[in-house]
């Protein structure tokens, strides 16, 4: 009798202990599932936010095929930075239409929109090229149908396009000769010449611009850090993404990077190069990174 009690207790021990690991099996196993589905939706949100600023910086204007023929280059800022006033139409009433793009209060609103910074003569300013840094001429840019020169205020950019290109390179060294006017804003020749580019006020403010249709003009610009054109550009490759945020994006900020277009090459003066190859080139940017922490 004994024994058949030892016997059903042992049972329930047993049976106890088998639940309990049944338990403590299933719950690792839960969360487990819950752990890598949750990195998954961190991935998947953290690769949709790094293609949506990958995307923003590219520009809708990669898109566009330009087949108008090259614009005449010219060598400085000729234009007024501010539109000019143009006949207004008027509605059958006699009254001004409001979302037409030349109605004097619409350029008003598109005039205060348009900044411009001032390079001093002595500005150091950086590129990437496969031939000697002495060889610069204008080229045309088929994502605004300009001509000129892409420079940066920082090393870091043309060693990144190195990168993206993958290919080594001259890191180019050079020196502005006076000082130059720069339109703020890779874009902002649109709201130079709106009535061109633009149906309604409202395709402005939304960007909504008329395709394949080049400026009349190409003129110099800045873009990044400054009013009107904040936004900095980054080189397309992944080593880049660190400074899409936090303590990365402030110390991008610190390197005082603007992308600047210059349509006449004789406004600079080279004055040193140096070949870089893309293993080079990573270390430089790896020692930048290493300053976020």
């Amino acid at each position: 009798m004994k024994r058949n009690k030892r016997n059903k207790i042992t049972q329930i021990n047993r049976r106890t202990k088998r639940n309990k690991r049944t338990q403590i099996n299933r719950t690792k196993k839960r969360n487990k599932r819950t752990q890598i589905n949750r990195r998954t939706k961190r991935n998947k949100r953290t690769q949709i936010n790094r293609t949506k600023k990958r995307n923003k910086r590219t520009n809708i204007n990669r898109r566009t095929k330009i087949n108008q023929a090259t614009s005449k280059r010219t060598n400085h800022i000729r234009r007024p930075s501010r539109v000019k006033s143009v006949k207004v139409n008027k509605t059958e009433s006699g009254v001004y239409d409001d979302s037409a793009i030349n109605n004097p209060k619409n350029l008003k609103e598109i005039n205060a929109s348009v900044h411009v910074t001032t390079l001093k003569a002595g500005s150091i300013l950086y590129r990437t090229q496969p031939v000697s840094c002495k060889q610069i001429k204008p080229m045309y840019c088929g994502d605004t149908g300009k001509t000129g020169i892409y420079f940066s205020k920082n090393k870091y950019t043309p060693l990144g396009m190195i990168l993206e290109y993958n290919k080594p390179m001259y890191l180019c060294k050079y020196k502005i000769k006076k000082n130059i006017k720069l339109y703020n804003g890779k874009y902002t020749f649109r709201s130079l010449e709106p009535t061109r580019y633009y149906k309604t006020i409202e395709d402005w403010r939304k960007s909504k611009f008329i395709f394949n249709i080049q400026p009349l003009k190409s003129i110099n610009h800045i873009h990044g850090g400054v009013k009107g054109a904040e936004e900095y550009l980054t080189p397309l490759h992944d080593i880049f993404d660190i400074f899409d945020s936090g303590k990365g994006e402030k110390l991008w900020e610190k390197q005082g990077e603007s992308e600047v277009f210059l349509t006449d090459p004789k406004l600079v003066e080279c004055i040193s190069q140096d070949k870089f190859s893309t293993d080079e080139a990573t270390e430089e940017i790896n020692k930048l990174i290493r300053k976020i922490n």
